[in-house]
């Protein structure tokens, strides 16, 4: 493990970061209030609960400069975590599970935990499954994404299990209060491979500073990806490549070589793709007009390359099993040079120019196109010379 346990404890009201998993303490800091209890790592600031003031708090990297906070839904907040995009958070009076908006005190959904007490509650970003602990059953829980629904469980170490996290999409990281430890569980399971004593007396919310991890990296070779690539990185991977997580928001990225998305390529991102590439889900949201994409070789879609406001350049042999759509202004541009053969949408408000042999088995609808070359539609089309 190439990163840190960050803990919180009640008696000490202190937020620590440890050396690896052990009870060596890298540094620390006073918790924002006096009752710590949920803490988490959104790639680049802590998140934290307090149980006294009754809120969550954004800190600026680990420190106690708050950035940002809000009231929690209810009386008694607990643990917290992180999607990559939203606030997942626990409250035990009512005894429920939320999905904020971002971070902010909006909640989008909610539903009742598995028992009476829960404390602890994590996100496995490769399955999109939330995790979660409850002291009243002594478990630890694997739900079916963000919903009561359990898959599985298994007994706590300790009687009163508090934070919980999932660490490098491999092992549950756990604390306990009554034991006054933190443990490292082989995979998700109830068996121990390490343990140590928590830096004080009450362990409370626990974490790891590996997720969503600010990275710079070059990757050469085959690499195959079962999280997320999120935010604020920056990858360069050259060969065989299969992520089947999620590929979101705040990127730069260059690709070279067979490359293959199982999951989604997010948005605010600037990318070359450049070989084989086949997406079966979508290439997403890209928002600003800077937003820049060059896409060129083999390429298939099986999912949605949907954009607003959006330039990019695709060129090569490409096909589309399903749209590419919902261009939101007329001044959108979308060049297309080589064999383009679309069986699904090219979508409407849009300009493109269109250059090689064209297929088409779906359905151009309303807009400015410049179409250069061989033409084959086979559905409905309305073309309009630009």
């Amino acid at each position: 493990m190439a990163h840190n346990v960050i803990s919180a404890d009640s008696n000490t009201d202190k937020h620590y970061r440890h050396v690896g998993f052990s009870a060596s303490i890298g540094s620390c800091y006073t918790s924002p209030s006096t009752i710590p209890l949920g803490i988490t790592w959104d790639g680049t600031n802590v998140i934290s609960v307090d149980a006294q003031e009754r809120k969550h708090y954004k800190h600026t990297g680990f420190s106690d400069t708050i950035s940002s906070s809000y009231a929690s839904p209810d009386t008694s907040p607990a643990g917290i975590t992180w999607d990559a995009t939203n606030v997942l958070s626990v409250n035990q009076s009512p005894d429920k599970h939320y999905k904020h908006v971002g971070f902010s005190d909006t909640i989008s959904s909610s539903y009742v935990s598995p028992d009476i007490s829960p404390t602890g509650i994590t996100w496995d970003s490769a399955n999109a499954d939330v995790m979660s602990a409850d002291y009243n059953a002594d478990s630890h829980y694997l739900h079916e994404g963000f919903s009561a629904s359990i898959q599985r469980g298994y007994s706590t170490p300790g009687a009163v299990p508090r934070g919980l996290t999932w660490a490098d999409g491999a092992n549950a990281i756990s604390a306990d209060y009554d034991e006054e430890r933190h443990y490292l569980h082989d995979g998700f399971s109830g068996t121990i491979s390490s343990s140590y004593s928590s830096p004080s007396t009450a362990p409370r919310g626990i974490t790891w500073d590996g997720r969503y991890a600010v990275n710079e990296e070059s990757v050469v070779g085959e690499s195959t990806f079962v999280g997320a690539l999120i935010r604020k990185t920056i990858k360069n991977p050259a060969g065989e490549f299969t992520p089947t997580g999620d590929i979101l928001r705040s990127t730069s990225k260059g690709f070279a070589g067979a490359v293959t998305f199982v999951g989604n390529v997010g948005r605010k991102t600037k990318k070359t793709l450049t070989g084989e590439v086949a997406f079966t889900a979508e290439l997403i949201r890209y928002k600003p007009r800077t937003t820049y994409m060059i896409i060129e070789g083999a390429i298939l879609f099986a999912g949605a390359l949907r954009a607003q406001q959006t330039k990019k350049v695709i060129s090569g042999a490409i096909t589309f099993d399903a749209e590419l759509l919902r261009k939101s202004d007329v001044t959108t541009y979308v060049p297309v040079v080589g064999t383009l053969a679309p069986s699904g949408t090219l979508g409407r408000v849009t300009k493109k120019v269109l250059m090689g042999a064209l297929t088409m088995s779906g359905r151009v609808q309303p807009g400015a196109f410049a179409v250069i070359g061989s033409r084959h539609p086979t559905a409905r089309q309305r073309i309009r010379r630009a």
